[in-house]
């Protein structure tokens, strides 16, 4: 257990130092649901139409068997075109233009998609992904998710995990029996496990400090 996590009966703490009574504004916590941007995939579309829907998925125009490059059914191919990142479909595929390459050819499940400044990317039920755009810290439920700069996929985490942070972001659920001591612009706060019942205490504040 981290030292920051302390054992409530071996301490005895005032009601003013109590996360309760903490007034620090700590700022709103943003989920990808909430931004209203579409970055989510619908359970009931596939990864290709989501793709083709937002204009960034090329099909193949040659006819069956003929093509340099090949993707096959499940697999996704990264190119760029003209500069401009596209997605392939299924298919065959030959590029004549010395702008246009293909960059890779990958499984459609991969957690992690990259291609310039496009991410695909999958959090598995049990895990919290961690995304920042313009500095804001964004979390991600599960589910899979298309990210275009400046909106980056930082990683992921245990969603049950006792402390979580990225960047200014920080959140921390107390078991029971334990205390969690942090500060804030010399305030000492305590963390009690009541205090995160109903779900884990969330800062944002950049003078937070938790010794994990």
């Amino acid at each position: 257990m981290s030292n920051s996590f302390l054992n409530m009966d071996d301490h005895t703490y005032t009601d003013s130092k109590l996360v309760s009574d903490y007034k620090k504004a700590f700022g709103t916590i943003k989920h990808g649901d909430d931004l209203g941007d579409d970055i989510k995939i619908q359970p009931d579309q596939s990864l290709y139409q989501e793709l083709d829907r937002r204009q960034l998925l090329k099909r193949a125009s040659h006819p069956s068997g003929l093509g340099i490059h090949l993707v096959k059914d499940g697999e996704l191919g990264l190119a760029m075109l003209n500069q401009t990142p596209k997605f392939l479909a299924p298919g065959r595929y030959t590029f004549v233009s010395p702008f246009n390459h293909l960059v890779d050819v990958v499984s459609i499940t991969e957690k992690l998609i990259t291609l310039s400044n496009i991410q695909i990317v999958t959090i598995n039920q049990g895990e919290l992904g961690l995304s920042r755009r313009n500095g804001v810290t964004i979390l991600l439920d599960p589910g899979r998710y298309i990210l275009k700069a400046p909106h980056v996929f930082e990683k992921t985490t245990e969603a049950n995990a006792q402390y979580i942070e990225l960047g200014t972001y920080r959140r921390i659920t107390v078991p029971v029996g334990f205390v969690a001591v942090a500060f804030d612009i010399g305030k000492q706060i305590i963390i009690r496990p009541e205090d995160t019942e109903s779900g884990p205490f969330e800062t944002n504040s950049a003078t937070f400090l938790f010794d994990k």
